[in-house]
């Protein structure tokens, strides 16, 4: 088991690399030692992760071990490594900055399970941004928590409620509509399965008839089902209006700017809202057997829908920078990938590698002043209230930034 270096404590991931490959083939005591091994990663979470992953220390060790329980040891090394290879970027100019991240890609992942949300919001925010929209209400539809109830069984309770609810909506004048479910294991026994619900009505709509409504239809479908019925949460969000240019490249990464523009905001965080990751699903998730459980309902399933209008992608995507691979990583660029950065670059000037962010918060806690500008840059570039920029901003304080 010699992948920790007994005197720097450095992970030596070649080593790791070459044991998870065997385990993944079959080799038992490969499995042995990958495991352990993993458990030990994931648990040894470097700063950085800490800011993209928050306090889920715990889960994340449980979602390492359920992979490597089923035998997906690849998967246990890249959900353990999560964020460790995010990359920091500077202009040649010192004008932009920006991260790329290294992501896992698995929905289970605290910060991974957020980014998969991106789509739906560029789309949504593609629409909104691009033509005139109809008043957009948010809508929380909830059921009776049952104490011992396995996971799949709430699911599969929910969605008979939703079907009939969804034709109500529609029935309304539903234009478009996200809708995303959330599941929370509670104080008791069982699981606070939900969805929330972004509806644009159509021309003409009384938005706060519609509601009712559908409050109604929903009450109907819970009594139906034998339980109590409570009313339906909803808020308004805007009215119609003009296009809301200021959602233009809004995007759903670690970083974003939180728009001046009232209206613009109030969506940002309640689409973003909607589309939120695990991060603050797992905090009862704190057995194997729950991480189990948790991991095989939400491993796959698709948590995000769209309808209506907003199924459609946007042709006019303008200002929109999907995180790629810097061009020429890993060899040597072309004079064509070397002209698309450059037209990707707004000042003109290349992307300039400044190393690990690990590394740069290393740095700029020994006081190196390029990575205490990076921060800054990269704290006053993209300000909002999210938890990731708060606790980014709790690591710069801890070395005065």
């Amino acid at each position: 088991m010699g992948f920790l270096e007994p005197v720097a404590g450095m992970i030596d991931f070649e080593a790791l690399e070459a044991c998870v490959s065997r385990a993944e083939g079959g080799d038992r005591g490969a499995g042995v030692e990958a495991r352990w091994a993993l458990e030990s990663l994931c648990t040894r979470r470097t700063r950085w992760q800490w800011i993209i992953h928050g306090e889920t220390e715990n889960y994340r060790l449980g979602v390492v071990r359920y992979y490597c329980g089923k035998g997906k040891f690849v998967k246990a090394k890249r959900y353990a490594t999560c964020g460790r290879g995010d990359t920091a970027y500077a202009s040649e100019t010192g004008a932009a900055v920006k991260v790329k991240p290294m992501c896992c890609g698995y929905r289970l992942c605290p910060r991974w399970s957020r980014r998969y949300g991106r789509v739906a919001l560029r789309r949504v925010n593609g629409h909104l941004a691009g033509a005139p929209h109809g008043a957009i209400d948010h809508i929380v539809l909830t059921q009776k928590v049952i104490d011992g109830e396995p996971l799949p069984v709430t699911r599969e309770r929910f969605e008979k409620k939703w079907k009939r609810v969804y034709r109500a909506i529609r029935g309304q004048g539903m234009r478009s509509a996200l809708v995303t479910y959330h599941v929370k294991r509670t104080r008791g026994e069982g699981w606070h399965y939900h969805a929330h619900v972004v509806v644009e009505w159509g021309a003409g709509i009384d938005a706060e008839v519609a509601c009712l409504f559908v409050n109604k239809v929903w009450s109907v479908a819970v009594t139906s089902a034998g339980e109590l019925s409570h009313p339906v949460f909803y808020r308004h969000v805007c009215e119609p209006g003009e296009a809301i240019t200021a959602l233009k490249g809004d995007g759903q990464g670690e970083f974003w700017s939180e728009s001046k523009d009232g209206v613009a905001q109030c969506l940002q965080y309640c689409v973003r809202d909607v589309l939120q990751g695990c991060e603050n699903w797992v905090e009862g998730v704190d057995t194997e057997d729950l991480t189990a459980e948790f991991a095989g309902s939400v491993d796959g399933a698709k948590l995000h829908r769209l309808y209506g209008e907003w199924r459609h992608d946007v042709e006019n995507t303008d200002g929109v920078e999907e995180e790629e691979e810097e061009p020429g990583a890993g060899g040597t660029a072309t004079e064509a990938e070397k002209e698309k950065a450059r037209k990707k670059e707004k000042d003109g000037g290349l992307w300039v590698k400044l190393g690990s962010m690990d590394s740069v918060l290393l740095q700029a806690c020994s006081g190196v002043t390029a990575m205490c500008e990076f921060l800054e840059s990269l704290a006053l570039s993209f300000f909002n209230r999210s938890a990731v920029f708060r606790r980014l901003s709790a690591v710069r304080r801890t070395f005065g930034g």
